[in-house]
């Protein structure tokens, strides 16, 4: 499921997903969505008000960012604990539901309600029961919104026909050939593009959505064509179809500052930390030299975070340089459309660098790649013009490696 979760956010091109497995992981992803200007709610001991660690968390979020594209919290620490199924799918869903006609989904989600509530064939257990039933209980609060509430009831029905680890579901449905029955006799009438009659028909695009996930290859075009979704191709150098991988590629190497080496050299040797490299970043006092030399270390210190955060393919279509020079105008607070530095908000109080840098790193995944593109043609020698602290210089080693709101997802908890 997970990995099946990343290709579809990979499909969708504007979502990101992040599974953190700790504490202080999660709430290092949880500062970044922050940073961005989402307004998160965290689960705190009543009594001491302090926030509860990792495993008393819900499953998942999804939050949309100020530039329209999507992120995906997974708390894979809690669903272990509680030993259900992973949130992927179920946030995966919410993202793909986005791009669904809005009266389209809606009535699909009232009639899925209303045959999971009146329908003598589908039994429901009483764990998914409670949920939904929090969740109307949400609804009647005002707490949510009708369309969110519909929504819900579509994703938590995906979790439900889904097997746990012991093959039980949380939906079953009776007289199964008939249903199929009925939906291919639909089918035959309208098409692909019908809209849905009757709870039975979203119960069987869902279960094909589940199909789908699980198999690893993304959502079929079946699938998206029974939602009306229609994707553009996006590129971002992160498809092995896209590559030719009988060429070794020539992969750029940015001239780091003479203070970067020698910033990087001591965090190497353990003298300074990357608080302190921040430190000197976020300091009025630093000195042009220290501040950029700071910069330069803490992407050369921290490449494989940010790598792994980006996804970045090192036989992908964009070479490591730029995507490090797209990297460093975000720590500079030069890369276009946005004014603040990229660590201007880090708190070590509440994150460390590595963890925040990586979840800002998820993030950003979609804008960061693009810069590079951008970068890389505008030069022939894939030289940076834009930024002075990361001229490139050909290596031919290969390297490996405003929106507030955010949906949060009960999901039994």
């Amino acid at each position: 499921i997970k990995e099946g979760s990343e290709v579809v956010a990979n499909q969708l091109g504007d979502t990101g997903i992040t599974g953190f497995d700790n504490t202080e992981d999660l709430l290092g992803g949880f500062e970044a969505l922050k940073a961005e200007g989402i307004q998160l709610e965290v689960t705190r001991d009543p009594d001491t008000n302090e926030i509860l660690p990792a495993e008393d968390q819900g499953y998942g979020l999804i939050a949309t960012l100020p530039n329209g594209t999507q992120q995906v919290i997974i708390n894979n620490a809690s669903s272990e604990a509680d030993g259900v199924i992973p949130a992927d799918k179920h946030e995966v869903f919410h993202a793909f539901a986005s791009k669904v006609d809005p009266d389209k989904k809606l009535k699909m989600g009232m009639d899925l309600y209303n045959s999971l509530q009146n329908d003598p064939n589908i039994t429901v257990d009483i764990d998914t029961k409670g949920l939904l039933d929090q969740y109307k209980k949400d609804l009647d609060d005002g707490s949510i919104s009708k369309e969110d509430f519909y929504e819900e009831v579509m994703a938590v029905t995906s979790d439900a026909l889904t097997p746990d680890s012991k093959g039980n579901k949380g939906i079953k449905i009776k007289e199964v050939s008939a249903l199929k029955a009925l939906g291919n006799k639909i089918l035959e009438t309208v098409g692909w593009k019908q809209s849905f009659k009757d709870g039975n028909q979203v119960l069987d695009f869902l279960m094909a959505f589940n199909k789908d996930v699980i198999s690893g290859k993304g959502l079929s075009q079946k699938t998206l064509d029974t939602a009306g979704v229609t994707l553009d191709e996006v590129d971002m150098g992160l498809k092995d179809d896209a590559v030719d991988l009988g060429t070794v590629k020539k992969s750029q190497k940015p001239n780091i500052s003479p203070r970067g080496v020698e910033l990087t050299g001591l965090v190497k040797e353990g003298l300074i930390t990357n608080e302190g490299l921040i430190d000197i970043i976020n300091s009025p006092s630093s000195t042009a030299v220290d501040k950029f030399g700071a910069i330069d270390a803490v992407v050369e210190s921290n490449w494989p975070v940010i790598s792994k955060g980006l996804k970045f393919n090192p036989t992908g279509t964009i070479p490591m340089a730029d995507i490090k020079t797209a990297v460093t105008e975000q720590m500079q607070g030069i890369f276009p459309g946005r004014n603040k530095p990229l660590m201007a908000d880090f708190n070590a109080g509440t994150a460390q660098v590595n963890t925040y840098l990586g979840s800002l790193m998820g993030v950003r995944q979609a804008e960061i790649l693009q810069r590079a593109s951008e970068i890389a043609a505008t030069s022939t020698d894939s030289s940076s013009i834009d930024s002075d602290q990361a001229k490139q210089v050909v290596d031919t080693s290969t390297t490996t490696s405003s929106s507030d709101t955010s949906k949060s997802d009960k999901v039994a908890k």
